[in-house]
Protein backbone atom coordinates (compact mmCIF):
# COMPACT_ATOMS: atom_id res chain seq x y z
CA UNK A 1 0.00 0.00 0.00
CA UNK A 2 1.56 3.48 -1.20
CA UNK A 3 2.55 5.29 2.24
CA UNK A 4 -0.37 8.92 1.97
CA UNK A 5 0.65 12.04 1.62
CA UNK A 6 0.09 15.15 4.04
CA UNK A 7 -3.07 15.97 2.31
CA UNK A 8 -4.54 13.00 2.70
CA UNK A 9 -4.58 13.34 6.05
CA UNK A 10 -7.01 14.46 8.27
CA UNK A 11 -6.40 15.48 12.44
CA UNK A 12 -9.51 15.77 14.07
CA UNK A 13 -9.28 17.33 17.77
CA UNK A 14 -12.06 17.08 20.76
CA UNK A 15 -10.99 19.69 22.37
CA UNK A 16 -11.26 19.83 26.33
CA UNK A 17 -9.16 21.54 29.16
CA UNK A 18 -8.29 18.18 30.59
CA UNK A 19 -8.77 15.84 28.08
CA UNK A 20 -8.17 16.41 24.28
CA UNK A 21 -9.24 13.15 21.75
CA UNK A 22 -8.00 13.22 18.54
CA UNK A 23 -7.93 11.46 15.42
CA UNK A 24 -6.03 10.62 12.32
CA UNK A 25 -7.94 10.30 9.07
CA UNK A 26 -6.85 8.73 5.98
CA UNK A 27 -8.87 10.03 2.87
CA UNK A 28 -9.82 6.86 0.57
CA UNK A 29 -11.68 6.33 -2.37
CA UNK A 30 -14.03 4.39 -0.14
CA UNK A 31 -14.20 6.72 2.64
CA UNK A 32 -12.29 8.08 5.47
CA UNK A 33 -10.41 5.41 7.05
CA UNK A 34 -8.73 5.42 10.79
CA UNK A 35 -5.21 5.57 11.13
CA UNK A 36 -4.90 6.66 14.28
CA UNK A 37 -6.82 7.30 17.84
CA UNK A 38 -6.01 8.53 21.14
CA UNK A 39 -6.49 10.42 24.23
CA UNK A 40 -3.90 13.34 25.43
CA UNK A 41 -4.33 14.33 29.18
CA UNK A 42 -3.35 17.55 30.46
CA UNK A 43 -2.50 18.27 33.89
CA UNK A 44 -5.37 19.26 36.54
CA UNK A 45 -4.42 22.65 38.63
CA UNK A 46 -2.14 24.33 36.26
CA UNK A 47 -2.58 27.72 34.14
CA UNK A 48 -4.73 27.41 30.94
CA UNK A 49 -1.72 28.79 29.62
CA UNK A 50 0.45 25.45 30.07
CA UNK A 51 -2.11 23.26 29.98
CA UNK A 52 -2.93 24.18 26.41
CA UNK A 53 1.01 24.16 25.35
CA UNK A 54 0.90 20.74 27.29
CA UNK A 55 -1.85 19.61 25.27
CA UNK A 56 -0.16 21.36 22.10
CA UNK A 57 2.74 19.31 22.83
CA UNK A 58 1.04 16.32 22.92
CA UNK A 59 -0.73 17.04 19.18
CA UNK A 60 2.93 18.16 17.88
CA UNK A 61 4.02 14.47 19.57
CA UNK A 62 1.53 12.60 17.49
CA UNK A 63 1.91 14.11 14.30
CA UNK A 64 5.91 13.68 14.60
CA UNK A 65 5.41 10.04 15.40
CA UNK A 66 2.96 9.76 12.29
CA UNK A 67 5.53 11.13 10.33
CA UNK A 68 7.95 9.29 11.41
CA UNK A 69 5.97 6.02 10.96
CA UNK A 70 5.09 7.68 7.41
CA UNK A 71 8.82 8.33 7.00
CA UNK A 72 9.67 4.58 7.44
CA UNK A 73 6.72 3.54 5.06
CA UNK A 74 8.29 5.80 2.27
CA UNK A 75 11.74 4.02 3.05
CA UNK A 76 10.17 0.64 2.92
CA UNK A 77 8.68 1.12 -0.39
CA UNK A 78 11.89 2.55 -1.62
CA UNK A 79 13.73 -0.58 -0.37
CA UNK A 80 11.23 -2.65 -2.47
CA UNK A 81 11.32 -0.43 -5.58
CA UNK A 82 15.58 -0.70 -5.27
CA UNK A 83 14.96 -4.67 -4.86
CA UNK A 84 12.31 -5.24 -7.45
CA UNK A 85 15.31 -2.92 -10.10
CA UNK A 86 17.70 -5.35 -8.98
CA UNK A 87 15.61 -8.17 -9.89
CA UNK A 88 14.81 -7.09 -12.85
CA UNK A 89 18.20 -6.21 -13.76
CA UNK A 90 20.12 -9.57 -12.84
CA UNK A 91 17.02 -11.99 -13.84
CA UNK A 92 17.69 -11.29 -17.11
CA UNK A 93 21.90 -11.77 -16.95
CA UNK A 94 21.18 -14.45 -15.12
CA UNK A 95 18.88 -15.90 -18.42
CA UNK A 96 21.31 -14.55 -20.71
CA UNK A 97 23.69 -16.66 -19.40
CA UNK A 98 22.20 -19.62 -18.58
CA UNK A 99 21.13 -19.79 -22.26
CA UNK A 100 24.90 -19.30 -22.88
CA UNK A 101 26.16 -21.69 -20.94
CA UNK A 102 23.68 -23.92 -22.35
CA UNK A 103 24.75 -23.25 -26.38
CA UNK A 104 27.75 -24.05 -25.43
CA UNK A 105 27.15 -27.19 -23.76
CA UNK A 106 25.18 -27.81 -26.95
CA UNK A 107 28.13 -27.11 -28.82
CA UNK A 108 30.74 -28.96 -27.17
CA UNK A 109 28.09 -32.50 -26.95
CA UNK A 110 28.23 -31.64 -31.13
CA UNK A 111 31.94 -31.41 -31.42
CA UNK A 112 32.43 -34.29 -29.31
CA UNK A 113 29.36 -36.44 -31.23
CA UNK A 114 31.08 -35.26 -34.65
CA UNK A 115 34.98 -36.24 -33.70
CA UNK A 116 33.64 -39.45 -32.29
CA UNK A 117 32.01 -40.37 -35.74
CA UNK A 118 34.81 -38.94 -37.89
CA UNK A 119 36.91 -41.13 -35.89
CA UNK A 120 34.90 -44.22 -36.00
CA UNK A 121 34.91 -43.66 -39.98
CA UNK A 122 38.27 -43.31 -39.99
CA UNK A 123 38.67 -46.74 -38.02
CA UNK A 124 36.21 -48.02 -40.35
CA UNK A 125 37.81 -47.11 -43.52
CA UNK A 126 41.40 -48.48 -42.07
CA UNK A 127 39.75 -51.65 -40.88
CA UNK A 128 38.75 -52.03 -44.43
CA UNK A 129 41.92 -51.38 -45.90
CA UNK A 130 43.42 -53.93 -43.09
CA UNK A 131 40.97 -56.88 -45.05
CA UNK A 132 42.63 -55.88 -48.52
CA UNK A 133 45.80 -55.60 -47.33
CA UNK A 134 46.92 -56.74 -43.92
CA UNK A 135 51.04 -56.20 -44.55
CA UNK A 136 50.90 -52.62 -46.20
CA UNK A 137 48.22 -51.34 -43.86
CA UNK A 138 50.20 -52.66 -40.63
CA UNK A 139 53.13 -51.03 -41.79
CA UNK A 140 51.46 -48.06 -42.91
CA UNK A 141 49.99 -47.78 -39.57
CA UNK A 142 53.13 -48.51 -37.74
CA UNK A 143 55.13 -45.97 -40.18
CA UNK A 144 52.57 -42.85 -39.29
CA UNK A 145 52.27 -43.93 -35.52
CA UNK A 146 56.61 -43.66 -35.21
CA UNK A 147 55.75 -40.47 -37.03
CA UNK A 148 53.56 -39.19 -34.50
CA UNK A 149 55.80 -40.43 -31.66
CA UNK A 150 58.96 -39.06 -32.89
CA UNK A 151 57.73 -36.49 -34.56
CA UNK A 152 59.36 -33.89 -31.67
CA UNK A 153 62.23 -35.77 -30.29
CA UNK A 154 65.31 -34.18 -31.42
CA UNK A 155 67.55 -37.27 -32.49
CA UNK A 156 68.37 -38.82 -36.03
CA UNK A 157 68.07 -42.49 -37.02
CA UNK A 158 70.25 -43.91 -39.42
CA UNK A 159 68.51 -47.17 -41.49
CA UNK A 160 71.88 -49.49 -41.62
CA UNK A 161 69.46 -51.70 -43.92
CA UNK A 162 70.49 -50.01 -46.94
CA UNK A 163 74.04 -50.97 -46.19
CA UNK A 164 77.02 -49.81 -47.59
CA UNK A 165 79.53 -51.01 -45.26
CA UNK A 166 80.79 -47.46 -44.67
CA UNK A 167 80.63 -46.33 -41.13
CA UNK A 168 78.30 -42.70 -42.02
CA UNK A 169 79.61 -39.70 -40.54
CA UNK A 170 77.39 -37.11 -39.23
CA UNK A 171 78.36 -33.92 -37.69
CA UNK A 172 75.83 -34.30 -34.99
CA UNK A 173 76.64 -31.48 -33.71
CA UNK A 174 76.39 -29.34 -36.08
CA UNK A 175 73.09 -30.72 -36.99
CA UNK A 176 71.71 -29.77 -33.59
CA UNK A 177 73.00 -26.46 -33.67
CA UNK A 178 71.17 -25.65 -37.15
CA UNK A 179 68.12 -27.37 -35.93
CA UNK A 180 68.03 -25.11 -32.92
CA UNK A 181 68.59 -22.24 -35.12
CA UNK A 182 65.90 -22.87 -37.19
CA UNK A 183 63.44 -23.43 -34.71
Amino acid sequence: MPTPSTTDLCLGIDPGLNRTGYALLLRTPDGPELREAGVIRSTAGKSLAQRVHEIGSGLREVIDDFRDVQAAGQDRETEINKAQAYRNEILPQARGEAANITQQAEAYKARVVANAEGEASRFKAVYEEYLLAEEVTKKRIYLETMEEVLQGVNKIIIDNEGGSGVVPYLPLPEVQKRRGASQ
